[in-house]
């Protein structure tokens, strides 16, 4: 019965502790932002939805961009997730805030060490040492097994660990984001670039017209059927068009150089691009359960939702040091002023005890901190209240550009196959002697007009569709280990 006592008293110590623990009063601090849901906007997604110009599908697919059908995209794009910089910055703050929450489960862990020191050390004669040792000079030797660990009564290290944990998955949905960033930005590059040769292919046409129109208007005002001001304004709209051409040539290279950047590679890698190929399908597909899955679909949404989690976590840890916690600590080991003796069993020592921490006063640091945190938390959440706002509204948006572009592409296919007849009825108007060539070159560069309206409406569209996919956070999926948590 004996040998129980300690045990028993040890007890009753942690018990007079954990009953002490009101002396340091956790203040009351009422939670201001709530988090949003998605809310409905079923009806507005609807009313953005045509059926000529939408189908029921599912959300994009991970690699979204194969759907345009360019292998030069798909290469592109490769290369730039693999080499792009920003993409290698985000890796490195997943592996940072991973290696951090690695390090806060640690303190959830017991502490095993095993430290050792030898010393040649003098002895004051007016020390409290033994007689036989002041005035002396010795060799010591200490060798000591240290076993510590934290009992973590309100679970503070327990709080600390789940922020970092939502930190590490909000670094991950955050890598995700930029993922999304950076592949869209190379496809609006490419977009670009496509839509620039194709202008620059049709301004070449409208060159080699004017050309041909400046010929005629020499060759009639040589004869005298024309003024010199026609010759006059057939020169400033050859010279107009060759201005065009530079600047569409300009656009091109500008274009090419900046997914070379985007790719991770000096301006020289531009030379290696070459004209884009790409098809979009007029029909876009939307997800049919849109409203509901739509927070769980975009990556900058998930990682604010986390930070809020990170930030509710760091709340708990700061009221948790309002209340005494315990160590246990304990040592064993050989430590002895005479260093030959340093390894017999006469020099064993041995310890074993808990140690408390008990708040009584700290000028108001733990409120100060707890404050701070609620604080944090708010922020949190308003960020990502805003979040869910700013998601919902892009959505509806991008359905509603994608219904107005897919109309005018409608219109304007129409009033380009009529100017295209009107083109073929000058020509054959011109084969039959009925009007001069100065009319069939005024027809045809309306013709070259509305094409050029066409290629415009074309990249509106590839950039609507792209947008849309953004909006629709790019193919991003929830990890199966995320969902869970």
């Amino acid at each position: 019965m004996a040998g129980r006592r300690p045990v028993r008293g040890f007890k009753s110590w942690v018990l007079c502790v954990a009953l002490s623990s009101g002396c340091a009063s956790v203040p009351e601090q009422a939670v201001s932002v709530s988090p949003l849901e998605s809310g409905a906007f079923e009806v507005s997604v609807q009313a953005a939805q045509p059926i000529s110009g939408f189908q029921t599908g599912d959300w994009p697919a991970q690699e979204w961009w194969r759907s345009f059908h360019d292998e030069q995209l798909d290469r592109l794009m490769t290369e730039a997730l693999a080499q792009n910089p920003g993409m290698q910055v985000a890796a490195a703050r997943v592996r940072a805030a991973e290696d951090a929450a690695d390090y806060a489960g640690a303190a959830t862990q017991p502490t095993l060490g095993l430290n050792g020191s030898v010393s040649r050390r003098h002895f004051s004669q007016n020390e409290l040492v033994s007689p036989s040792f002041a005035g002396t000079t010795r060799n010591q030797g200490r060798a000591a097994l240290e076993f510590d660990y934290d009992f973590d009564l309100w679970g503070r290290n327990k709080h600390v660990l789940q922020a970092r944990l939502g930190e590490a998955q909000a670094s991950k949905a955050e890598q995700a984001e930029s993922r999304l960033i950076l592949s869209t930005a190379v496809a609006q590059a490419y977009f670009r670039l496509y839509s620039g040769q194709e202008r620059l292919k049709l301004a070449g046409d409208a060159l080699t017209w004017r050309e041909v129109s400046l010929t005629l208007a020499r060759s009639l005002s040589d004869r005298g059927l024309e003024s010199s001001y026609m010759v006059e304004e057939a020169r400033v709209e050859l010279e107009q068009t060759r201005q065009t051409v530079e600047g569409l040539e300009q656009q091109v290279r500008l274009a090419k150089t900046a997914l070379a950047n985007l790719m991770g590679k000096g301006p020289d890698a531009a030379a290696e691009i070459a004209a884009p190929t790409i098809h979009v399908d007029k029909a876009f597909p939307v997800p049919e359960n849109l409203a509901i899955d739509l927070l769980g679909r975009r990556p900058d949404v998930v990682a604010l939702r986390w930070r809020v989690e990170a930030a509710a976590q760091e709340v708990g840890a700061a009221k948790a040091r309002f209340y005494p916690n315990i160590n246990l600590v304990a040592l064993v080991g050989l430590q002895s002023v005479l260093l030959p003796r340093w390894l017999t069993a006469e020099s064993a020592i041995a310890s074993l005890g808990p140690a408390i921490d008990l708040p009584l006063f700290d000028g108001g640091r733990r409120v100060a901190t707890l404050n701070t945190r609620h604080a944090e938390y708010d922020l949190a959440v308003a960020q990502y209240n805003q979040a869910v706002l700013d998601a919902t509204r892009e959505v509806v948006d991008r359905l509603g550009d994608i219904q107005t572009i897919y109309r005018k592409r409608q219109q304007q296919e129409k009033v380009l196959a009529a100017q295209r007849q009107i083109y073929q009825f000058a020509q054959s108007r011109h084969r039959h002697g009925l009007s001069d060539y100065a009319s069939v070159l005024r027809v045809g560069q309306r013709w070259l007009d509305q094409r050029n309206a066409e290629i415009e409406l074309e990249e509106k569209h590839l950039q609507a569709a792209l947008a849309l996919i953004k909006a629709l956070g790019g193919g991003y999926q929830i990890p199966s280990s995320e969902a869970k948590s």
